[in-house]
Formats: C-alpha cells, sequence, structure tokens
C-alpha cells in the first residue's frame, strides 16, 4: 500500500502482525506440505499444526487440542457451526431462531437450512439496532434447537450485553434442546448497550 493511502477497515480484515508473520514463515516458504499428505513437507505441517493447536487450546481452556477446528474465518466457522449443528440436531427441532441483523453467513446458512426443511424466526430489532431479549424468549419454541444472535454488529456499531443473551440456562429452561450460536467475529470500538 502506497503512503498516500489510509486502510480504514480493519474491523474485517488487519495486516499481519509482525510476530504471527515470523511464525508462518518457515511454512510460507520450507514445510509448505498438505497437513494430509504423509511426505516429510505434510508431516511438519501436521506437527506445527499440532503444536499451534495445544497452544491455542491451552489458551482457550479446551479440554484437548483435538477439540479445535480451525477454519480460514468467520464467514466458514458460522456455516459449519450452524450448518453442522442442526444436521446433528434434526431429530431435536427443526426451529431456529434468529435476529434480523445478523451476519450474511449466518442468514445465508439459515437460509439454506429452510431449503431442507426447518423453520426459523426472525427476531426484529430497534431503530438503532437493538435486540431486545424478551423478544428473542418469546420466540423459542418447543422446537427450537439453535438462537443465532450477533452481539456485536459493526455497521451499526452496536454492542449488546452479552450477560443478557448468553444465559444458557433461562433458554434451556424454555427449551432443553436449543443452543447459542454467536458469530465468531469480535469486533473493538463499538457503542455498548
Amino acid at each position: 500500500m502506497d503512503k498516500r493511502s489510509v486502510y480504514l477497515d480493519h474491523q474485517t480484515t488487519t495486516p499481519v502482525l509482525e510476530e504471527a508473520l515470523q511464525a508462518m514463515l518457515p511454512y510460507f516458504r520450507e514445510a509448505y506440505g498438505s497437513p494430509s499428505s504423509l511426505h516429510r513437507f505434510g508431516l511438519q505441517v501436521r506437527e506445527g499444526l499440532k503444536e499451534a493447536k495445544e497452544k491455542l487450546a491451552a489458551l482457550i481452556n479446551a479440554e484437548s487440542w483435538e477439540d479445535l477446528i480451525i477454519t480460514s474465518g468467520g464467514t466458514e466457522s458460522s456455516n459449519l457451526a450452524i450448518k453442522g449443528f442442526a444436521d446433528a440436531n434434526h431429530r431435536k427441532g427443526n426451529h431456529i431462531v434468529v435476529s434480523a441483523i445478523e451476519h450474511p453467513s449466518v442468514m445465508n446458512s439459515v437460509e439454506y437450512l429452510t431449503k431442507h426443511g426447518f423453520e426459523v424466526t426472525s427476531v426484529p430489532v430497534n431503530p438503532i439496532g437493538q435486540i431486545n431479549p424478551e423478544d428473542v424468549r418469546a420466540a423459542i419454541t418447543d422446537k427450537t434447537i439453535l438462537v443465532c444472535v450477533h452481539l456485536v454488529n459493526r455497521f451499526l456499531q452496536v454492542f449488546h450485553n452479552g450477560k443478557r443473551f448468553r444465559r444458557r440456562r433461562r433458554i434451556q429452561l424454555l427449551n432443553r434442546k436449543a443452543r447459542m450460536h454467536q458469530h465468531p467475529v469480535a469486533h473493538r470500538n463499538v457503542r455498548r448497550q
């Protein structure tokens, strides 16, 4: 980027931190095999990926590094989580609750599911983009298996109070099968509501 340009979309993607670049350079230049391959390059990458997952698992207190699934970003993560959860739990119910301001990756996944037998209730927002937790709770039925609430909306600059939505016990009291999905991309510099 030339020195006269100013990049203002850091909430979508950012330059790579120098520390991250240095850690990845060996995999860009020398050990660039697929971790699924059985040759030397693939085995090196597989070992590096395992080490990275072990560090990440320890950082987030995961039970095992093997529980982690690494994706290319938030869109892929939402698709995997929503479609995977719905497919695995379709015998328990076929209803999903979403807010009207969900990330496009969430809405696209939910739209796909409507073509495969799922019903969706979209919860409205007020004029400044806030979601009323009571509206979410009211939308939950005995067939609800998933609730998708975007706690941070960078376009509207709204940050919802996660405690009001993440009281999983309250959602599970309404329906023991229901689980929460929150879009995995978190953003800073937004107004808290």
